[in-house]
């Protein structure tokens, strides 16, 4: 990635492409502060079985993750509403994101490729958009590839949401994806985050 160049977060909030199973939350084994106790004892973070919730997470985490190295870094989702956060360094602009992710809800009705195609068109050349969906349809892929054209970089962060009880296909846009070289990481439901987004792209060759 070009360390002088913008990293922009691209979040689908899409109503039809979301996916989750039936939960009941558990009781907080101390009334205070018991989840961070619990992710740290577990060395993973206990997270609904939605892929909103786990898009909310990657998105929270790749913010932290650039601008602990004074990155300058965007977002961009449509839900319920728009939710737009101007690329930016510094402490505040993660306090932004956290805002921002607060209130998001998979209720929107604008499909993935769609915000690709109409607000990556202002991205800049060597700007990197990390692509953070559910979503099975080759169509937000070849999005990406024609922002690759003017130069800009590519990351697919796929939340394999037939691990959370959704039946769909991933095979035509991994193909999409790998044939225009984009790194592509797949996330599957009580993956530990840390280690998946650390790691080399994987795709959907890992069982």
């Amino acid at each position: 990635l070009d360390p002088t160049a913008d990293v922009w977060i691209y979040l689908d909030l899409c109503s039809s492409a979301a996916a989750e199973l039936a939960w009941t939350p558990q009781p907080p084994e101390s009334p205070i502060f018991a989840s961070p106790l619990r992710m740290r004892a577990r060395g993973k973070l206990d997270l609904p079985p939605s892929t909103t919730e786990y898009g909310v997470t990657i998105a929270a985490s790749l913010a932290r993750y650039f601008i602990l190295r004074n990155r300058a870094v965007g977002m961009n989702s449509r839900g319920r509403t728009r939710e737009f956060v101007q690329s930016d360094r510094g402490e505040r602009q993660l306090h932004k994101f956290f805002e921002a992710l607060a209130v998001v809800e998979a209720a929107g009705n604008l499909p993935f490729a769609n915000l690709i195609a109409t607000d990556g068109i202002r991205l800049n050349r060597n700007d990197t958009l990390l692509a953070v969906t559910p979503d099975a349809s080759p169509e937000w892929a070849a999005a990406l590839q024609m922002l690759q054209r003017r130069g800009v970089n590519s990351i697919a962060l796929i939340i394999d949401a037939t691990t959370f009880g959704s039946r769909r296909d991933y095979s035509r846009v991994q193909s999409e994806l790998m044939a225009s070289g984009i790194p592509t990481y797949r996330i599957r439901q009580n993956d530990p985050l840390d280690k998946v987004l650390s790691a080399a792209p994987n795709g959907f060759t890992a069982n």
